[in-house]
């Protein structure tokens, strides 16, 4: 990766890199929130490179007869095998049809990467803005030499339009180029995994389309429109694409391949030296039962001028959101990369999509949503754009049906959330895994991540749709738990390590628990005096009774929370007793469960989550012990342990995992990201920058700053919306300057800065000098 150090808004390859060109794509992805198209070039990667993704876009994928005998030890362990035979089905977000796929050709010669040189190529995309660049220098079979530069936008304005703009300069000769624009129809999902039986190469196995194309056609103007349907639950999207040309003389012809294709060919007379350009715009829609409407009338706002508004907005978004790093380039250009694919892969216009674990760059998961929303990306949401963490925690209470239904399906009462989801609230993990029957903690997550927003926004509103869900879930982990000895905990649910599914009383899961029974008691004591009329709905809606609250207290008291005299957390019944040696996932003989391998901050999370539960003192005493055993071989861990190591004053640990954070990505030579990006890492690297680094934490209502800049930082600047309040911070070695620019609430914001409290009104600046 070539980042230009003077311009770090910008990051830019040189050349093709076939062993990184599918991560490349991840990279260079651009979106809105409800689309998302990879950094493809039509003119350089094969059909299954590319993909267009649009959020809440799922159908069901068939797979091929899974072959227990590929499976190792530790799948074997992770897997209930007599629900093997017969799993054929998963969901999947659907890559879309191609509807900016396109073919060049110069006479009757194809310019692409099978049918003419490639002499140079360069692809950039300026995080700033969102428009995605490349330029490519082409040399045909006869010898003909043109430079092609195209760019593209999603549309940050209009949130169902992308906008692809080719400019074309001949080298060497004059004459007539055409482009020829379509639908691709036959874009695929990939299929390919080793523990299926194989496959024999079939091409239908290893990539499968989800949908069926219902109409398709075209007008004398070169629009071109698809309508497709999912092949299994019928979800109908539709799309439509036509070119702008802008230079005399242009000719435009259209033609029909079969009753799925259909092409627009604009015939561009060009002359040497000059350039040439022309104008695509794509439009889409999803859940309509026909392609939006769009004429060529339509074009006439410019390629510039639609820029321009979707630039405005994007100008909006970073000024909340933006992280200024002064003194470490490649710090600054990762997290502003970050940062980026957060704020393309969220929905700002609806709260019936949440976001995939690779975003909206590839279909990695199958697209699924899991507690990597709730936990790691909220708190960036949160804090710089909380209508967007809104939409985020109603998706969760929007889908509340669906976490009643796996409680049924785990013979439990109430509430409990799926270990996957797409857009239908239901559990959709592959069901011969023990993921979805164990990995419970994403039900406290979701709860927790309620919460979080609750203290932060101070939004009642939702206090009063939430607690039916604060409810559920309580009721759920009172019909899980189980009362020994006096003594309440949870069995059979595992915390983040999923490397032990098959536990008891995992301190992670039985800690927040006791939150989750906490936040239930509080909102029905709120409720009741507050908002006497919703909570007579709500009994009426949900059944609670006072028994069943009387049975929250009484849990609550009990909860087992496996901390020990000395502050040490044990992960769960036995986890001392087992051998203490590192083994990984492929090892061969040893099943990591049988080990006190962590794969990632398990024990450490819940602190992180909850650091009232420890001293520092005793926080040392778990790092100590956790830290050594973890293998680190999710993206999720990093940028855990850096924002403990900080806090506990370890800046080589804290600088290094940050780094191995913030470069998963951006800085790994190997194709680290080919299916998407991972964004629970993006989410992670901006709270270790804030909470880490900055030593930013909310408490009782204030904000506090702690700030432990590396060595190699001269300067850590963001901003901050808490309580309605817009505050921005300056964090440097000598001191810490703060602002309050806005007061929605028109309070005064309170700021701790090691110790000494200030208190702000709009426009007021305080600066707290190091040495003080």
């Amino acid at each position: 990766m070539d980042g230009k150090r003077d311009d770090l808004w910008t990051i830019s390859f040189e050349g093709l890199t076939p062993l990184r060109e599918k991560t490349i794509s991840t990279l260079l992805t651009v979106g809105n929130g409800r689309a998302g198209v990879r950094g493809y070039l039509p003119e350089l990667c094969p059909g299954h490179d590319a993909g267009i993704f649009l959020a809440g876009f799922y159908d069901e994928l068939p797979r091929p007869e899974l072959d227990p005998d590929s499976f190792n030890p530790f799948l074997l362990s992770w897997s209930h095998m007599d629900l093997v035979p017969g799993y054929h089905r998963e969901k999947c977000i659907v890559k879309c049809p191609d509807f900016l796929d396109c073919v060049w050709l110069c006479g009757e010669e194809v310019i692409d990467i099978h049918n003419a040189r490639l002499l140079s190529l360069t692809r950039s995309l300026c995080i700033k803005n969102g428009l995605f660049t490349a330029s490519m220098h082409w040399q045909t079979p006869s010898g003909k030499e043109l430079m092609l530069f195209c760019e593209r936008f999603a549309d940050m304005s209009e949130e169902n339009r992308i906008w692809v703009r080719y400019t074309i300069k001949p080298l060497n000769f004059s004459g007539d180029i055409t482009y020829r624009s379509t639908i691709n129809p036959n874009r695929k999902n990939s299929n390919i995994s080793g523990i299926y039986k194989d496959a024999a190469g079939e091409e239908d196995q290893r990539y499968y389309r989800l949908y069926d194309v219902e109409r398709t056609s075209l007008s004398e103007d070169g629009t071109l429109s698809m309508s497709v349907r999912g092949r299994v639950n019928g979800m109908k999207a539709g799309f439509t694409t036509t070119v702008f040309p802008k230079t005399p003389g242009v000719q435009k012809r259209v033609w029909r391949r079969d009753e799925e294709t259909v092409f627009a060919d604009t015939v561009l007379p060009v002359e040497q030296g000059a350039e040439t350009s022309i104008t695509r715009l794509s439009v889409f829609s999803l859940d309509s039962s026909s392609a939006p409407g769009l004429h060529a009338s339509d074009g006439w706002e410019s390629f510039n001028e639609a820029f321009e508004k979707s630039a405005r907005v994007w100008e909006m978004l970073w000024e909340d959101s933006d992280v200024r790093i002064i003194g470490d380039d490649n710090a600054q250009l990762s997290i502003r990369h970050s940062l980026y694919h957060l704020l393309i892969s969220a929905c700002r216009s609806g709260d019936h999509v949440s976001v995939p674990a690779k975003g909206l760059s590839g279909e990695g998961y199958r697209g699924m949503v899991f507690w990597d929303t709730d936990i790691h990306m909220l708190p960036f949401y949160l804090y710089t754009q909380p209508k967007i963490a809104r939409n985020l925690v109603r998706f969760r209470y929007n889908t509340l049906y669906g976490a009643r239904k796996k409680a049924e399906d785990l013979d439990c009462r109430g509430a409990c959330y799926p270990w996957e989801t797409s857009v239908s609230g239901f559990e959709e993990c592959e069901y011969f895994l023990k993921l979805w029957t164990h990995q419970l903690h994403v039900t406290v997550d979701a709860v927790y991540a309620m919460r979080q927003y609750l203290e932060a926004t101070g939004d009642e509103d939702f206090l009063t749709e939430c607690a039916e869900v604060f409810w559920e879930t309580a009721r759920f982990w009172l019909s899980k738990g189980r009362t020994e000895n006096r003594r309440f905990g949870i069995p059979d649910a595992s915390g983040p390590d999923e490397l032990h599914l098959e536990v008891s009383n995992s301190a992670y899961i039985n800690n927040l628990v006791a939150m989750n029974l906490e936040l239930a008691l509080k909102a029905k004591d709120t409720l009741q005096r507050k908002y006497p009329r919703r909570f007579s709905e709500l009994l009426s809606k949900t059944g609670m009774s006072r028994a069943e609250f009387r049975k929250m207290r009484y849990c609550l008291k009990r909860i087992n929370t496996k901390k020990n005299k000395e502050g040490l957390f044990e992960q769960f019944d036995g986890y001392f007793n087992l051998r203490d040696e590192i083994v990984f996932e492929d090892d061969p003989f040893i099943v990591p469960a049988d080990t006190q391998t962590v794969k990632q901050a398990d024990v450490l999370m819940l602190l992180y989550l909850l650091p009232d539960l420890v001293t520092r003192e005793q926080l040392r005493v778990n790092w100590d012990y956790y830290e050594k055993r973890t293998t680190h071989t999710s993206s999720l861990s990093f940028g855990v342990h850096g924002i403990l190591a900080a806090r506990l004053g370890m800046m080589e640990k804290a600088v290094d995992y940050l780094n191995r954070s913030l470069g998963i990505d951006l800085f790994r030579d190997e194709a680290n990201a080919d299916d998407g990006a991972h964004m629970a890492a993006y989410g992670m690297n901006w709270s270790a920058v804030v909470f880490g680094f900055g030593g930013i934490s909310f408490n009782q209502g204030k904000i506090s700053v702690a700030p432990a800049l590396p060595a190699g930082w001269n300067e850590i600047a963001f901003c901050l919306r808490y309580k309605k309040n817009k505050l921005s911070f300056r964090l440097r070695h000598e001191g810490v300057t703060v602002c309050c620019e806005e007061s929605g609430s028109g309070k005064i914001a309170a700021v701790d800065i090691r110790g000494k409290t200030y208190f702000l009104h709009v426009g007021e600046t305080i600066c707290h000098n190091a040495a003080k």
